[in-house]
């Protein structure tokens, strides 16, 4: 029985991975609009988060776009051969932003 349920809805690490997959797709939609901003601008976004988050705005609506401006001003901060394993790291952070850890989570 277990079996088959799994069959139709996924295992529950199929679940997460649709989910992260999604969430990655959604960061990299921002790309190229942030690609076209410059250090300020990336700086000011920060600001922009605070007031968003103050008016109301979910973390989880403003973390896909977060996300990219973090990656994006890494890529100009960081020597291009640091840059895979820091963006691993702020990839990582990401991710272990959704897990739950609550009792009895299994996390």
């Amino acid at each position: 029985m277990l079996n088959f349920l799994t069959r139709i809805f996924g295992s529950r690490n199929d679940r997460v991975l649709k989910s992260l997959a999604r969430d990655m797709r959604a960061a990299n939609a921002f790309e190229p609009a942030l690609q076209a901003l410059g250090d300020e601008q990336l700086r000011a976004k920060t600001d922009e988060f605070r007031t968003r988050l103050a008016a109301g705005e979910t973390v989880d609506r403003l973390l896909p776009e977060a996300f990219a401006v973090v990656r994006e001003a890494a890529q100009g901060a960081y020597p291009v051969g640091s840059l895979p394993s820091m963006l691993t790291e702020i990839e990582s952070g990401y991710l272990l932003d959704g897990v739950d850890e609550s009792p009895g989570s299994g996390a």
